[in-house]
């Protein structure tokens, strides 16, 4: 909403959302975390949020791609969310639900059921006693068009945004969904005709899990199941618009499912199609 005095951005949640979401903010903030702030709401479920600095760090994937700046800021400030005082568990994400969408994904590409079964059962078997494993305070929900940079200099980190999934998860949990959604964000470039900025998103995507993979060595067989289980989620969504960009690009995410599965950073195809989930650049 732009108003004489300032921009100010509209969220309308369900009601008994308001209160936890303003206690997220807050907490957040308290945490030296660079979050909107909230400066209205109301129990109907109306928030009103501040704009945040910078622009988002998909918008400038060519000036961050290939700076190890922007990954060392991406590391401080996961470390950063894990030090938020909170109680609640993250929303449930793409490993949550995994059997939701293995059986999407089955349905769209009968062709590849076996072939989804068998990533399936490898994330599976890979991720036994996870549950009982080291958890943190993770975003819950995080990729580039959530993260804000500076417009003079994009490595730096501006802005935080959509912390209504954060809580409780796997370290690794924001890390695979930053590489999954990079893959995804480099296809789309790609079938754009920008040979350049998807070759910088799969870039990013590398220098990512490679750094997580370093900081975390002791966690490195975690990676390849995270970002996999992102990646099918992915392509059930594009499995499931039944259009031939869809397909293709499903197609496309399970070769990278392959490639993650196999190696600590993945190794990215290129490929057709419009990610459904793609930032709109």
């Amino acid at each position: 909403m732009d108003a004489p005095e300032r921009t100010m951005f509209i969220k309308i949640v369900r009601p008994h959302r308001v209160a936890p979401i303003v206690r997220t903010h807050e907490q957040f903030a308290a945490a030296g975390l660079p979050v909107p702030r909230v400066l209205a709401s109301r129990g109907d479920g109306l928030l009103v949020l501040e704009l945040v600095r910078g622009v988002p760090a998909g918008s400038r994937i060519t000036d961050i791609a290939d700076d190890p700046r922007f990954v060392a800021s991406l590391a401080a400030l996961t470390g950063r969310i894990a030090t938020v005082p909170m109680t609640q568990q993250a929303r449930a994400d793409a490993m949550d639900h995994a059997d939701w969408h293995r059986r999407t994904l089955t349905t769209a590409l009968p062709g590849d059921a076996e072939e989804i079964d068998r990533l399936y059962d490898a994330i599976g078997r890979r991720s036994i006693g996870w549950a009982a494993g080291q958890k943190q305070v993770v975003h819950g929900d995080l990729h580039l068009e959530q993260v804000f940079v500076d417009e003079d200099e994009p490595w730096r980190i501006s802005g935080l945004l959509d912390i209504d999934t954060a809580g409780w998860g796997h370290p690794v949990r924001d890390i695979g969904a930053v590489v999954a959604h990079l893959v995804v964000t480099g296809l789309w470039h790609r079938s754009r005709g920008d040979a350049e900025r998807g070759a910088a998103a799969e870039r990013l995507a590398d220098a990512v899990a490679r750094d997580w993979v370093a900081r975390n060595p002791q966690e490195a067989e975690r990676i390849g199941p995270a970002i996999g289980a992102q990646l099918l989620a992915h392509a059930g969504g594009q499995a499931t618009t039944g259009s031939a960009n869809g397909i293709a690009t499903a197609e496309q995410l399970l070769a990278a499912t392959r490639a993650a599965l196999a190696e600590p950073a993945p190794s990215l195809p290129s490929g057709s199609g419009r990610p459904r989930s793609a930032p709109r650049v």
